[in-house]
């Protein structure tokens, strides 16, 4: 309960920050005061990256209009299902030839097992299997990287929008705002590009869920 009231608390921090201010600055400062204190569950709540240098001061110099495009999660959800539906099909016609060539096939894995040559009078059936394994092994791979981008990608929406049900049916439009900081650590100054991102999104129904500014990346410039 105490966890739960804390995490409450910070998001409710944040978007009161953001309400007292632009987002780039209000962000820019929640983020590295969280990171000068330590306080990863802060960081958690709002940001995909962490910053592993002590902080010394920062200060925003530079902030971009920010860029609308469409949110990627449709497409990515998409892919995802043509990927599984890919590696359904193949499945299902290297089991039909198999039980069109049992014996044949039979052979051809035994083959296979023991690392022998298959017999030239099989070479037609051992080709085709070959070709509906490697394409097995690629489509299973198409199906595991199709998984991990939806997986990400449902991770920052969620930051950005919290826990909504059914978080694949929504669609809209992705914000991104990047930020350049002055930032000081150990004497040293060092200039950085934030990337904020925020998502304007709804369901099918017409709901759609507050959404605030998170940090999705942040790289040294020059």
């Amino acid at each position: 309960m105490r966890q739960r009231m804390k995490a409450l608390s910070v998001a409710l921090a944040v978007a009161t920050s953001l309400a007292c201010g632009g987002p780039e600055t209000r962000v820019v400062d929640q983020y590295f005061s969280a990171v000068r204190q330590g306080d990863d569950q802060t960081l958690g709540s709002f940001a995909a990256v962490k910053f592993e240098k002590k902080v010394e001061k920062w200060s925003v110099a530079e902030s971009a209009p920010d860029e609308r495009t469409p949110a990627p999660l449709v497409d990515l959800v998409k892919n995802a299902k043509e990927a599984e539906q890919a590696f359904d099909e193949n499945r299902k016609a290297y089991r039909a030839y198999f039980l069109q060539y049992p014996i044949e096939i039979d052979k051809v894995q035994e083959a296979m097992k023991k690392g022998a040559a298959i017999p030239s009078s099989l070479k037609t059936h051992g080709d085709k299997w070959r070709e509906f394994l490697d394409k097995e092994k690629e489509l299973k791979k198409g199906v595991a990287d199709t998984k991990d981008a939806l997986d990400r990608e449902k991770r920052l929406v969620q930051l950005s929008v919290g826990q909504v049900d059914d978080i694949e049916a929504f669609s809209g439009d992705l914000l991104v705002k990047r930020v350049l900081v002055d930032v000081t650590s150990a004497g040293e100054p060092q200039r950085y590009e934030m990337v904020l991102r925020k998502y304007d999104l709804q369901d099918g129904q017409g709901v759609k869920p507050m959404s605030r500014w998170i940090v999705f990346d942040l790289q040294p410039k020059g």
